[in-house]
């Protein structure tokens, strides 16, 4: 793997020979040496993008204390917007999506680092019949709408791993159909949720549904990419992986890596509005599909940065195997 400082000087290189190139002034001589160098460094960026990287694939393990509170929460994020460089996604295109790459990508915005997005084709996550990723899970205690996450299993019991602020303990959830039959989901037995004191997520926001009704539940992604595990944010932004998201309000959409915030949170570029909380977040590349994270927040003035919660930190926690 390359460094980081290897890539600044590569930039550098790229753009000092841009600004020789662009001043009138400079010798053949000049031009040619600089003009090698940018070939070269060109060359290196190529093997940069193309390196193979072996992942690590995790689907369970033992329990960990992680979610205790933090005093330091001095990684909050900003949400005003700002322009990022348009590139293709690390993906073949055509695996985004591939009963409906042509809709999702009408929804492309590429001044702002979204790859693709969809909501047309995934207007059923809104009354899926079912417990599905991404689907629309209603929570009838404290009347509010969610999506659904990963689900995940611990013995026999299973979960729906969400986010914290979908709900709390006890509350109850709900599934709906097309028909408007609805059918009982479960209960939240687990809720972690770190605001400050306007209400602005600042850190752990992740909870655990349990499923104890008689809804049906599928914990396959509604896509033609069979998970392959969980990796972290970390990882994702070390393979530079696209980071995509399925929920019931704005459906599917895929866009680049942005940072990683405080206490589990990680932010990316997508579509995301309210209700799409708590559905599934999988990082994405030509080696496969992984499950990250859960959708956790949005700011109302820009919905292309999406916070998001690690969900390693919940399967260790609780010592959970993932499924999907």
């Amino acid at each position: 793997m390359h460094s980081p400082a290897s890539r600044f000087r590569l930039i550098a290189a790229l753009a000092a020979s841009a600004l020789l190139v662009a001043c009138g002034d400079s010798s053949d001589a000049d031009l040619e040496a600089y003009q090698a160098e940018q070939d070269a460094a060109v060359s290196e960026i190529a093997d940069m993008l193309q390196d193979s990287y072996t992942p690590q694939p995790s689907t369970s393990a033992t329990k960990q204390s992680r979610y205790q509170t933090e005093p330091d929460y001095q990684d909050h994020r900003s949400y005003e917007s700002y322009p990022s460089q348009h590139a293709e996604p690390p993906i073949q295109r055509e695996v985004i999506d591939p009963r409906n790459d042509s809709s999702g990508q009408s929804g492309r915005d590429d001044n702002r680092g979204v790859y693709y997005h969809n909501s047309v084709d995934w207007e059923w996550l809104k009354q899926p019949g079912g417990v599905v990723p991404g689907g629309r899970i209603y929570n009838e205690t404290g009347n509010m709408n969610c999506s659904t996450g990963f689900l995940a299993s611990r013995g026999e019991r299973i979960f729906i791993i969400t986010a914290g602020h979908c709900g709390g303990r006890g509350d109850q959830f709900y599934v709906e159909d097309a028909q408007g039959n609805w059918a009982y989901a479960g209960e939240m037995v687990e809720s972690y949720l770190e605001q400050s004191a306007d209400g602005s997520i600042i850190g752990a926001d992740i909870g655990l549904i349990e499923l104890t009704g008689n809804a049906q539940y599928s914990s396959t992604l509604p896509l033609d990419l069979p998970l392959r595990g969980w990796i972290t944010p970390q990882e994702a932004q070390a393979r530079g992986m696209m980071i995509c998201r399925l929920g019931a309000t704005t459906g599917y959409s895929c866009g680049e890596f942005d940072s990683i915030g405080n206490n589990g949170l990680f932010y990316f570029r997508s579509i995301t509005d309210r209700g799409d909380s708590g559905g599934a977040i999988f990082a994405a590349d030509n080696s496969g599909v992984w499950a990250v994270g859960v959708n956790s927040n949005v700011s109302d003035a820009n919905k292309t940065l999406v916070g998001a919660m690690e969900i390693g930190g919940a399967i260790e926690y609780w010592g959970l195997t993932i499924h999907g």
